[in-house]
């Protein structure tokens, strides 16, 4: 009977990680030949299984006649140690690879398992997101889910998908479109129905649906949301197909079965639901039809269904995810370990696959039994062969924890973005208005000289209305920089700008690495705002050099902004008498994008002190 059982729980674990997209490759010895693999790694390399192995995986990956240098398998066989490298193959690709070191039950090592994973959309992720903060679309294709969002109509309004998946139409195809029009009938329905639920409830729930993709059938998990405006529903979705193909078995040793289990990176927990099967199924035979009623109004019944549950394995992960000292902490009865605030959900687990569903998913934020919040997708899997008895279950935990917190910064981002975009409207129509005043001074006068200034402001309103729609798109405020002589700048704005009536003063202006159309914008919002709210005398613009940067004052002779007020001049929509308004918010995300500083001085004249760093400087 051991034997028997050594060889259910193997052959689960077998299915695990045969299933998982993971490349993981098992070495006895320092020849680097591989003498297991898992099914991921061979239909990578275009291999059968059994044809990789006795093979050198540099030779494989890499197309070298020599190990790679610092080669973290290699690291581990000699130190005995777990190692870790971000690793880069011929194609391009990043990989994180790492080397554990096996042993069997003495502690004598006995070879090496290597697991590998794909970072290369992590590493673009990462690089994209330190060059511009506000660059939300490269962050959301690098997740592992489609993201889509509906209108009221179940029009697409957005969608971000996963590059993993292949869809039955281009990405573009789906914006404007109804969700019918694309989308097969039967998921289509069933996903208006849950998104006009979701809509009316305003609470999150959670599906899953099959699609038709060429010749194959691909299952999704889908969360459904109310989106920020509270008409439209946002969807995330993943592809869970190869989750529900665990079918396939192993055959290599008990010990290696073990040492591949244990350092698979998604927490596993193998537990027998034999009991808790045979008791719902003695209520049900009471004559107690909706077990999920009978549960809610009974919650002390699932507290019982807890204890009922054995837990058979756990590997390294979970451990690690709960940050308990050892396996011992978790085997044994469910009830022992299970908190408080995973009751409901162990109640809804319970209630589907005595339902006899063989696959549950949640997400959920729970506190783990370290007392640390973390936010995880839970899935639950009935292997094949195990439906009716329930005595082998699979429950898979991922910490969705940072991925919750990356999202929460791309809808604080894309809210920023937007806000900018509608103050963009304010420039716009100080530029309209100036040019409606051109063309009446024009008619009045029959100056030939009023047309040209016309035709000049009107194509830089075209140029600024084009590059922001780009930007805006992309996901940013400011495009190229290059040299940009101030000086010229300056002036040309000022002769649009500021009329006769006022004296304008400029001294020597430096050149300087910037956005020349955004920078320009900086100017004319600036001395707008003089024109408008100061109504001085004269205007006022030069440079001072400091250490380590070079400053321009745009400094004005006309009333004053009150000391109460000063701290505000820059915050959207806020406007006064005395200063302030939409124009200084441009500026200001202008100035920010750059990596400069503006700031309002303390000085007897209103002045606007904008601060560049000296390399910046030509």
């Amino acid at each position: 009977m051991m034997g028997d059982s050594f060889r259910e729980i193997e052959k689960a674990r077998t299915a695990i990680l045969d299933s998982i997209a993971e490349h993981v490759m098992y070495y006895q010895n320092l020849d680097m030949r591989i003498t297991w693999a898992n099914k991921a790694s061979a239909e990578a390399v275009k291999l059968a299984q059994e044809e990789l192995v006795g093979k050198r995986c540099y030779e494989v990956w890499y197309g070298t006649e020599r190990p790679c240098d610092s080669c973290p398998v290699i690291k581990a066989f000699e130190t005995g140690e777990s190692h870790h490298k971000e690793m880069r193959t011929p194609d391009g690709r990043v990989w994180l690879v790492r080397g554990y070191p096996v042993r069997d039950d003495d502690g004598t090592s006995i070879g090496v398992v290597e697991v590998s994973r794909e970072i290369t959309e992590q590493v673009v992720a990462e690089k994209t997101l330190k060059e511009s903060e506000e660059r939300h679309r490269t962050l959301v294709q690098s997740l592992n889910d489609t993201i889509f969002v509906l209108s009221k109509d179940d029009v697409f309004v957005e969608f971000y998908p996963s590059g993993s998946v292949e869809f039955p139409a281009k990405p573009d195809a789906f914006l404007g479109r109804n969700i019918k029009e694309i989308v097969p009938p039967r998921a289509a329905e069933m996903l208006t129905r849950l998104s006009a639920e979701v809509r009316k409830t305003g609470k999150h729930t959670n599906t899953e649906y099959s699609m038709p993709m060429g010749d194959d059938k691909r299952w999704f998990s889908c969360g459904i949301d109310l989106h920020q405006d509270g008409e439209s529903t946002v969807f995330v979705t993943r592809d869970i197909t190869e989750t529900r193909k665990i079918e396939q078995a192993l055959k290599e040793s008990e010990s290696s079965y073990r040492s591949i289990f244990q350092n698979s990176p998604v927490s596993i927990w193998i537990e027998d639901f034999s009991e808790v099967k045979k008791y719902v199924n003695d209520l049900q035979a009471s004559g107690i039809e909706d077990i999920n009623k009978f549960f809610l109004e009974n919650p002390d019944e699932v507290t019982k269904c807890a204890k009922l549950v054995k837990l058979i394995d756990v590997n390294q992960a979970t451990i690690d995810l709960h940050n308990v000292r050892s396996k011992a902490h978790l085997l044994g009865s469910l009830s022992d370990i299970i908190l408080e605030d995973a009751l409901d959900m162990f109640r809804e687990e319970i209630v589907a696959i005595t339902g006899r569903a063989q696959y549950f998913a949640k997400e959920a934020t729970m506190l783990n039994l370290s007392g640390e919040n973390k936010h995880l997708l839970v899935q639950l899997i009935v292997p094949p062969g195990y439906e009716e008895t329930l005595s082998r279950v699979l429950l898979f935990m991922e910490d969705l924890t940072e991925r919750v917190k990356s999202q929460a910064i791309l809808l604080k981002q894309k809210q920023e973005l937007s806000e900018f975009a509608h103050a963009m409207g304010h420039d716009l129509r100080g530029s309209l208005h100036a040019i409606i005043g051109y063309a009446n001074l024009l008619e009045e006068e029959y100056d030939q000289s009023r047309a040209q200034e016309i035709t000049n402001l009107t194509r830089g309103i075209v140029t600024m209305l084009e590059q922001s729609i780009t930007l805006a798109d992309a996901g940013q405020v400011i495009g190229e920089t290059h040299p940009v002589d101030l000086d010229k700048l300056v002036a040309e704005v000022a002769a649009t700008v500021v009329p006769k009536s006022i004296r304008f003063k400029q001294q020597k202006l430096p050149v300087v690495s910037c956005d020349r159309e955004k920078m320009k914008q900086v100017v004319q919002n600036l001395l707008a705002n003089a024109i408008q709210h100061g109504k001085p005398n004269v205007i006022e613009v030069k440079a001072e050099k400091g250490e380590g940067s070079i400053s321009l004052l745009f400094s004005n002779d006309g009333t004053t902004i009150a000391e109460k007020e000063r701290e505000k001049v820059f915050d959207r929509g806020f406007t006064t008498k005395e200063g302030g308004g939409m124009g200084l918010t441009i500026v200001k995300k202008i100035v920010d994008a750059h990596r400069w500083k503006i700031t309002l001085e303390p000085s007897e004249k209103t002045t606007f002190k904008l601060t560049i760093p000296k390399l910046e400087e030509q």
